[in-house]
């Protein structure tokens, strides 16, 4: 398994998300009001923004099951991250549809695998680690955030074909960013859960139907609010301005999705998210004035914030993070995982998430969480002498609130 053991895993994704969505910023929210202002039309610049979706539901699947079996997930996101920063230095050059077409091809090409690989690279570091990967992709809404208002300020007065070279020039740290990403263990042609199994699980069905409808509307929502506004009376510095408050108010539910998530369960905080993005939504068909979009920007900010957060985390959940029929993590008290029956090593080399305890005194603790909801413990040992020979013990508790708290701890 990659590690670089001199930065946190915790530092390492909060700095790439921070990296990669600041330099996003330089040039997402103002590209097609810089296409608008080159005379492109609406269904021309409908065109040009179908192509990343596309480019992500044909290309990426393939470019991730090909990292995921060869273990070249930090590879290829390195070389998409350059090959992205390439294609927007191109395109500062043409001024005709056609010629744009063509690079925004070769940028929606190169740019497909960077979310689905490096959101999946960061997400299964967070459960390797027990860290909260909410915390770690808020920084990615507080760098797109900042830059997109101050992108707006500077584009608006000094031209939008400036942030083309500028975004090139960030994505080569972002690159090297994106190397500390741990790696992972490879993932076998079989060990994918079947998609005949998939197709049997209602609920991951209706998950990733709703994931589908949702990403549309954020999809067209990224495509045209930039259009909008300029049709609305305001320029690149409102826009920026949308772009990056609807980041900050991210922040707050990413950070707190996790927990929010406990106390109303998966569905209803999906519920609620999605009813927040509808309420933006509709607000945003009503609005007549352009400042009226800023506060139901807010509002669509703290939607996509839970949204990304609880619903990352449940299509983890559902098709088997670290690439396995189930996702399986140990802690092996230090002493005794080398002795002898002991599994560790056995584990490890199979690909399992599992890891010494690190302090200097002796793990007695024998705890076994399934599904983050059911908690089974006692004093009984996992041996074979424990169920033939000795009175051991042990309870099955079905509560979610105790099971985190031992997930926590």
């Amino acid at each position: 398994m990659r590690t670089n053991r001199n930065v946190s895993p915790a530092y390492r994704g909060s700095l790439y998300y921070l990296a990669y969505w600041s330099a996003i910023a330089v040039y997402s929210p103002f590209i097609n009001l810089y296409f608008a202002r080159l005379g492109l039309s609406g269904s021309q610049i409908g065109l040009l923004s179908a192509l990343l979706p596309l480019m992500t539901l044909t290309v990426a699947p393939a470019l991730s099951a090909l990292a995921d079996r060869r273990g070249w997930r930090v590879r290829i996101l390195a070389l998409a991250l350059l090959g992205l920063g390439a294609a927007l230095a191109l395109l500062a050059l043409p001024r005709s549809f056609g010629p744009i077409a063509l690079l925004m091809a070769l940028l929606a090409f190169v740019r497909s695998p960077v979310s689905p690989i490096g959101d999946t690279l960061v997400a299964r570091m967070a459960a390797r680690h027990r860290l909260n990967y909410g915390a770690m992709r808020l920084w990615g809404s507080l760098g797109f955030a900042v830059v997109a208002i101050a992108g707006g300020a500077l584009w608006q007065y000094l031209g939008f074909r400036l942030m083309f070279p500028l975004a090139t020039m960030l994505f080569v740290p972002v690159a090297l960013g994106a190397t500390l990403l741990e790696e992972g263990p490879l993932v076998e042609r079989g060990a994918r859960r079947p998609l005949r199994e998939v197709g049997r699980d209602r609920g991951l069905i209706a998950l990733l139907c709703a994931t589908y409808v949702v990403g549309a509307a954020l999809g067209m929502d990224s495509a045209f609010e930039s259009v909008y506004v300029g049709h609305l009376g305001g320029g690149g510095l409102l826009v920026g301005v949308l772009f990056g408050v609807s980041a900050f108010s991210e922040l707050p539910t990413m950070g707190y999705a996790a927990a929010i998530a406990r106390r109303l369960g998966a569905p209803a905080t999906l519920l609620l998210a999605y009813g927040m993005l509808a309420l933006n939504y509709t607000g945003f068909a009503l609005a007549r004035d352009p400042l009226l979009l800023v506060p139901l920007t807010v509002v669509k900010g703290f939607g996509f914030g839970l949204y990304f957060v609880s619903g990352k985390r449940s299509e983890n959940r559902g098709i088997a993070p670290e690439g396995s029929a189930t996702s399986s993590r140990g802690v092996f008290e230090r002493n005794n995982a080398g002795g002898s029956g002991a599994d560790f090593g056995r584990l490890r080399k199979g690909g399992v998430d599992v890891l010494e305890d690190g302090n200097c005194y002796i793990l007695y603790h024998k705890v076994i969480v399934i599904d983050e909801r059911t908690l089974i413990t006692g004093w009984y040992n996992c041996a074979s002498s424990a169920e033939r020979d000795n009175d051991d013990k042990l309870v099955i508790v079905d509560d979610r609130n105790l099971a985190h708290a031992y997930l926590e701890s």
